[in-house]
C-alpha cells in the first residue's frame, strides 16, 4: 500500500473523513515524498490535518511550534479525544511533568532556545517539525513574534542529528514578500509551496458608514440573539468603551486586549470558547488562538491597517461552513489613526533605509484597505484580486453587489458592474467614478507587485502616474511611454501588468476609450 493510501486510512480512522480536500492532498503528498512544504491556507481550510496526519506516519516524534498557549491546549485536547498521543510544553505544563508516550509535541517558539528543552528533545528521534502561524516570522508582517526568527537555528541543529528531517510551515495569509521571508528564515529545502483559494463562499461581506457606530453595533448584535461574535477595535481605549456600552445595553460581552494580564486574557478567551460569553470586544491581540467554529458575525468597529489583517480577522467567522457576516464600519478618520500607528511602529527601527521602505509599503497597504472600504466595487472581488486570484466583478454576496432596491436582476447586475466608486469629491483625486474604480484596481496591483519585488510602491509608479493611467487609458506600450514620468525601464518591468488591467476595464466600459491605438 502506498504512503498516500496509508494517510487516507489514518484520516478515516481518526478524523472520519474519506479523503483529503484538494489543497490538503497536495501538501500531504509532498510531505510524504520527503519535501519541505509551505502552505498558505485560509482560516477554516483544515491546515492542521496537513501536518497531523503525516505526523502519525513518520517514525519518531513531531514538534509543532505554535505561538499561543490556548491554541496549543485546544490542539492537544482535540488530538487526545481522537486517541492520538499528544502533549504540550508550556507554563501550565512544564517539562518536568511531561511523560511519554507522545507522537506530537506542541511547544512555543521561546522554548526552542532553552538548554533544558534541547537536552530533552535531542534524546528523542525527531522526524518532522511544523511551524504554525508562520507569518509571525516576518518583522514587517502582522503578528510579528521575535522568537520566530530563531527557529531556524533549532531546525539546523535537528538536521545535523537527523538528515531526514522534514519541515513544514503554515499560515492563513502571506503576501509574496512574507512568503519569501518564511522560506528564507526557516531554511526550507526545495519546498513545495501551495496557496489554496482564498474565497469563503459562506461569508457575507459588508461595509457601512454609520453616523452612530454604537447604535449600529447594537442593531447588528441584536440581529443575532444568543449567537457568538467578535467586535474588533483599533485601540484598547475603544475596546474598553465598546465593552462597557454593550454591557449597559444588556449584551453579555467582555473585553480582550494586550493591556490585560495573561491570566485575565486566557479566562476571557476560555469563556468565549465555552459559550459562556457570546460576544467579545477586542483588539487584534485576540485571534490566533480562536478556533471556534460557530462565530456568526465579526464586526470591525474600526478599519484595520491592511487587507491581510482584515482577511484573517474577518475569516474567524463561519468556520463551520454555515452563513456568517463580516461587517466593517468605515470612517475616513480611521486612515489618519492607521498612519499614526505606522509612524509609532517604526520609531524603534534601527535600519533607516529599511524603515523608509517599510513605511511606504505599510502606507500603500493602508491606502488599499481604504479603497476596499470606501470604494464601490464588489468587496469579494477586490479582496480576492488583492491576494492574486481572479474573481468575477459581481459576487451577489456583499453589500456592494446587493445594494440595489429589488432582488438584483440582470439589468441591475449590469448596472452594478458598470457602477461607480462612491467617494467624496476631495478623496477621488478629480477622477470620475469609473476612473476611480480603475484607480482602486491599479492600487491593488501596485501593492502586489511591490510585495513581490520587495520595493517601495512608488518605485513602480507613483500616485500621479496612476491617476494619469486612469484618464489616458493606454492600451499599448507605445501609449504607455507617452505618460509623463514613465521611463522605458519601468514600462518594460511593469507595463504589461498595468496594460492588462486597463484593457479589462475598457472591455467593460468601451465608451471610455479616449483615443484609438495606432
Amino acid at each position: 500500500m502506498s504512503d498516500y493510501e496509508n494517510a487516507r486510512q489514518v484520516l478515516k480512522k481518526y478524523w472520519g473523513y474519506d479523503d483529503f480536500r484538494p489543497g490538503q492532498e497536495a501538501l500531504v503528498r509532498a510531505l510524504l515524498s520527503g519535501r519541505d512544504v509551505l502552505g498558505i491556507m485560509p482560516t477554516g481550510a483544515g491546515k492542521s490535518i496537513c501536518y497531523e496526519v503525516p505526523a502519525l506516519l513518520f517514525p519518531g516524534i513531531t514538534i509543532v511550534v505554535s505561538p499561543l498557549l490556548s491554541l496549543m491546549e485546544d490542539q492537544v485536547e482535540s488530538l487526545r479525544r481522537r486517541g492520538i498521543p499528544a502533549a504540550a510544553i508550556s507554563s501550565l505544563h512544564p517539562l518536568r511533568e511531561l511523560s511519554p508516550p507522545f507522537r506530537i509535541l506542541y511547544v512555543s517558539p521561546e522554548r526552542l532556545t532553552r538548554d533544558e528543552f534541547r537536552r530533552f528533545i535531542f534524546s528523542y528521534p525527531v522526524s518532522f517539525l511544523c511551524v504554525d502561524e508562520a507569518h509571525c516570522i516576518s518583522k514587517w508582517g502582522h503578528g510579528f513574534r521575535p522568537e520566530y526568527t530563531q527557529i531556524h537555528t533549532f531546525i539546523d541543529d535537528l538536521r545535523k542529528r537527523s538528515g531526514s528531517l522534514r519541515v513544514a510551515a503554515f499560515t492563513a495569509t502571506a503576501d509574496a514578500r512574507i512568503r519569501e521571508e518564511i522560506l528564507r528564515e526557516l531554511h526550507l529545502q526545495k519546498p513545495y509551496c501551495l496557496a489554496t483559494g482564498f474565497d469563503r463562499p459562506n461569508l457575507f461581506f459588508a461595509v457601512e458608514r454609520p453616523k452612530d457606530r454604537r447604535s449600529a453595533l447594537l442593531f447588528h448584535i441584536r440581529r443575532h440573539p444568543g449567537e457568538c461574535g467578535i467586535i474588533y477595535c483599533q485601540t484598547r481605549k475603544t475596546v474598553e468603551k465598546v465593552a462597557r456600552h454593550l454591557k449597559r445595553a444588556g449584551i453579555s460581552a467582555e473585553k480582550y486586549h494586550a493591556g490585560m494580564t495573561p491570566e485575565e486574557r486566557n479566562a476571557v478567551q476560555q469563556r468565549f470558547m465555552d459559550g459562556e460569553t457570546p460576544v467579545i470586544a477586542a483588539t487584534n491581540a485576540f485571534g490566533m488562538g480562536v478556533d471556534k467554529p460557530d462565530v456568526r458575525f465579526v464586526i470591525h468597529y474600526n478599519m484595520p491597517k491592511d487587507m491581510e489583517s482584515y482577511y484573517q480577522e474577518a475569516g474567524r467567522a463561519g468556520r463551520d461552513g454555515f452563513p456568517a457576516e463580516c461587517i466593517l464600519f468605515y470612517h475616513p478618520k480611521d486612515v489618519k489613526t492607521g498612519n499614526l500607528f505606522i509612524d509609532r511602529e517604526a520609531e524603534n527601527a534601527e535600519n533607516k533605509k529599511a524603515l523608509r521602505s517599510h513605511k511606504a509599503s505599510e502606507r500603500e497597504k493602508l491606502r488599499t484597505m481604504d479603497c476596499y472600504a470606501a470604494g464601490r466595487v464588489c468587496l469579494r472581488a477586490f479582496m480576492l484580486e488583492y491576494f492574486g486570484e481572479h474573481a468575477p466583478s459581481f459576487c451577489g454576496k456583499c453589500s456592494v453587489c446587493l445594494s440595489g432596491e429589488l432582488p438584483v436582476n440582470e439589468a441591475g447586475r449590469k448596472k452594478l458592474l458598470r457602477g461607480a466608486c462612491l467617494r467624496t469629491p476631495e478623496s477621488s483625486a478629480g477622477l470620475s467614478p469609473r476612473q476611480y474604480e480603475l484607480y482602486c484596481r491599479l492600487l491593488a496591483l501596485r501593492s502586489r507587485l511591490a510585495g513581490e519585488k520587495r520595493c517601495s510602491p512608488d518605485k513602480i509608479f507613483n500616485d500621479r502616474i496612476l491617476r494619469s493611467l486612469c484618464t489616458a487609458l493606454p492600451v499599448s506600450m507605445r501609449e504607455l511611454l507617452m505618460i509623463d514620468g514613465i521611463s522605458p525601464l519601468t514600462a518594460f518591468r511593469y507595463g504589461k501588468a498595468f496594460l492588462k488591467e486597463i484593457r479589462t476595464h475598457l472591455y467593460i466600459y468601451p465608451e471610455e476609450r479616449p483615443f484609438s491605438s495606432s
